[in-house]
């Protein structure tokens, strides 16, 4: 049977370029200067590139301005590349059988610069790691987008071959509010709609936690149309309990 035959939804790839780990655990000025250089020789031609560096200009403006860039610049790259790749990760799994998940890669970065890669060539795990592996989990709570009423459903997805149950509760990271706190079933290989709807409102997080067995996982779900505050969700980011993002 041919590709062109089938109803089968495909997708050919996505990435979002981002900047490596943390520049106080490991990474020193003279490589941060190294990455910003890559992106300054791309931008100019040759020639450009050779009275760059002939001039003072590299040692007398590029190592403040890299050092600035990239200390401010380094949270909101790793966020949005996170949320974007675990949208793109959960968009394609919340409809499955009609379509079954996206193929994903460049895993680890072969050189400190920026890429689409969730481990930096230091071997730190970037914030995408850590979102994409609480999103491709075999048994994992989804919340979807909103319908034309504005309501969001909770999904489980069950990618193993058991029934599968557990307990499910979907909290206000600001306000601690439980907004849904139910027990869920979702038979083998499939996905269910969990009790309860959600309703649009101002901006805001989700925290989901649920139970499989005796494990405890959790995801979460970004509310609003942007931009956000990078002070609030720096907020929200402690209340996911990433195991070990920091930008210091």
């Amino acid at each position: 049977m041919s590709i062109t035959s089938t109803m089968a939804s495909i997708v050919r790839g996505f990435g979002f370029e981002v900047l490596g780990g943390p520049i106080m655990r490991g990474m020193r000025l003279t490589q941060v200067v190294v990455v910003v250089l890559v992106i300054v020789t791309r931008l100019v031609d040759r020639v450009d590139r050779l009275k760059f560096f002939m001039t003072g200009v590299f040692l007398s403006t590029l190592y403040p301005v890299a050092f600035y860039v990239y200390v401010k610049f380094f949270a909101p790259n790793q966020i949005a590349q996170a949320e974007a790749n675990k949208f793109f990760v959960e968009w394609w799994h919340q409809s499955k059988w009609r379509r079954t998940g996206v193929l994903w890669w460049n895993l680890r970065d072969g050189w400190p610069i920026f890429s689409d890669a969730v481990v930096d060539y230091y071997n730190r795990k970037k914030l995408a790691y850590w979102y994409l592996q609480r999103s491709q989990a075999d048994v994992c709570a989804i919340i979807g987008e909103a319908n034309e009423n504005g309501q969001y459903a909770l999904l489980m997805t069950n990618d193993t071959l058991e029934d599968k149950c557990g307990h499910i509760t979907v909290t206000d990271a600001d306000t601690e509010q439980v907004l849904i706190e139910s027990d869920y079933s979702v038979s083998a290989n499939s996905i269910s709609t969990t009790s309860g709807e959600l309703s649009a409102g101002k901006q805001a997080m989700w925290l989901i936690e649920w139970t499989v067995e005796e494990e405890t996982c959790r995801n979460h779900y970004l509310l609003g149309q942007p931009p956000f505050n990078l002070y609030t969700y720096k907020r929200w980011l402690t209340a996911l309990e990433i195991p070990s993002f920091s930008e210091e």
